[in-house]
């Protein structure tokens, strides 16, 4: 193949002044328009402007000024630069997967324009929409939407992908930590959610372990409570299983039974309490060092 075949082009504008030669060597040119950079990002405005050699000479000559990123990838900078100069690409919003979300979010970041694409809602439909079709049972992919989710400073995808997280893994949230794309939100963030994961699980452990000086059969009662909520052991393995098992049936029933000898009795205040320990993590209060690990933000500006 010729080097014109291997180089694909992407006319993103119409009467572009600058081509964005990207990847090393370069896999794609980006037919763009320097003045809708420059007003989307503190970045780009330095990047093209007179002070770096790149923005030298942009609208001298007739011909647009190439400029090399060879650091970046050529399918997620095409994603923004088409969302950045207003064009909406389909494929992108409705069936794009996590792993490319997460990239995109990573390059939006790395450019400053998480604003600009923030106030036009095309972020806040692509994490959304990829909630939506993605809610995904692995943990690896969930920490990818919420890793996102804090880039794009989208506050509903944060607070919806960490309280998936919450309550629906039982591994060590550590894991995250191992993961290349770990180096981009604050590890502080998983001290939020294992302390909210451990608060219900003791506060399980609390309310619904028989005590053997007022129960008569011990081990029936367990067993009826194990029965009850569908766990594999009593008291509940918290290796292997997740918090939404439990709170799923605690909704469905009103009081736990008189069971030998121990008396239960209304769950509609315990349901709530927990619901409130597994909810998840305010991006607004987060960023403000204001969010602790068992409190609900209740301000609805924060949605």
């Amino acid at each position: 193949m010729t080097e014109a075949e291997e180089i694909r082009t992407e006319h993103i504008c119409a009467a572009p002044d600058v081509v964005l030669l990207i990847g090393e060597p370069a896999e794609a040119k980006l037919m763009v328009s320097s003045s809708t950079l420059m007003g989307s990002s503190r970045v780009f405005t330095a990047l093209l402007g007179p002070n770096f050699r790149e923005g030298q000479g942009i609208n001298i000559t007739t011909q647009p000024k190439e400029i090399s990123l060879p650091h970046d990838d050529p399918e997620t900078m095409s994603d923004m630069c088409y969302l950045l100069h207003g064009t909406h690409i389909d494929k992108f919003l409705k069936a794009v997967d996590t792993p490319r979300v997460l990239r995109f979010a990573i390059t939006v970041d790395k450019y400053g324009c998480t604003e600009a694409l923030y106030d036009r809602m095309c972020t806040q439909w692509i994490l959304l929409a990829n909630l939506d079709a993605f809610n995904s049972t692995d943990m690896i992919t969930n920490g990818q939407q919420m890793c996102a989710a804090y880039l794009l400073d989208n506050p509903r995808a944060f607070y919806l992908s960490t309280e998936h997280l919450v309550s629906e893994f039982a591994k060590p949230y550590q894991e995250l930590l191992r993961e290349e794309w770990s180096c981009h939100f604050p590890a502080s963030i998983l001290y939020h959610l294992e302390a909210k994961r451990s608060a219900a699980q003791r506060k399980i452990i609390t309310e619904f372990t028989p005590d053997k000086k007022k129960t008569a059969d011990y081990g029936k009662c367990a067993l009826h409570f194990r029965d009850a909520f569908g766990w594999r052991h009593w008291p509940p393995n918290f290796d292997e299983d997740e918090l939404a098992c439990f709170t799923a049936q605690l909704r469905k029933m009103q009081t736990i039974e008189d069971y030998y000898g121990w008396q239960g009795g209304g769950v509609g205040e315990l349901s709530v309490e927990l619901d409130t320990m597994c909810c998840g993590i305010c991006l607004v209060c987060f960023k403000e060092g204001k969010a602790g690990p068992l409190l609900k933000c209740r301000d609805v500006a924060h949605a």
